[in-house]
This record gives structure tokens, C-alpha cells and sequence, in this order.
């Protein structure tokens, strides 16, 4: 009986702790779903421009220009998150949905 009365206590420490950890992960996962989704989207958002000189490359004679630095930029609209976030889209889309 010394033996059943040892992991007993170990036992109900690991359930409690189970539970506790259970509740959280329903908190988070359920009732704050939209906190973190919507988080998530502005990490996902983020932008940088990363400035970079490579120079030019020249052939092994070093008298004609293989390569040279363009400053170009890519930008990505996406307009179903533009037309569900943000309030300008909205406008659009219900101006779009009238006519």
C-alpha cells in the first residue's frame, strides 16, 4: 500500500497540470482565435526595403558589363485581404455589390 500512496500524489499533480495546460490551449485556440488571427495576418503584412550594392560584374577580360544593379521594387496587392480589412475595400466592394 506504500507503493499506490507514492504515485498517487505524482499522478494528480500530472492531471492537474494536463487540465490547466487543456484550459489554455481552449482559451487561446477558441475564445481568442481572432486576437491571434489577426495578428498573425499583420506579421505576415510586414514589409522592409533591404538596400544592397553588388556592383557590376564584367567578363574575365574585364571590357564588357555581364550584370549591372537595377533599383527595382515588387509590390503585392491582395485584394480579397484588402476588401475584407480594410475600410476603403469595404466601401469598394459595397459600392461594387449596389451596382
Amino acid at each position: 500500500m506504500v507503493g499506490r500512496e507514492r504515485v498517487l500524489a505524482p499522478i494528480v499533480l500530472l492531471g492537474l497540470a494536463l487540465s490547466v495546460l487543456g484550459a489554455r490551449l481552449f482559451q487561446v485556440q477558441v475564445l481568442e482565435h481572432d486576437v491571434w488571427a489577426r495578428e498573425a495576418t499583420n506579421l505576415v503584412r510586414s514589409g522592409s526595403i533591404l538596400p544592397f550594392r553588388r556592383g557590376r560584374i564584367l567578363d574575365r577580360t574585364g571590357t564588357r558589363e555581364l550584370v549591372r544593379d537595377e533599383e527595382i521594387y515588387r509590390l503585392e496587392f491582395v485584394w480579397r485581404d484588402f476588401r475584407r480589412e480594410h475600410p476603403l475595400g469595404q466601401v469598394a466592394h459595397a459600392r461594387s455589390l449596389l451596382l
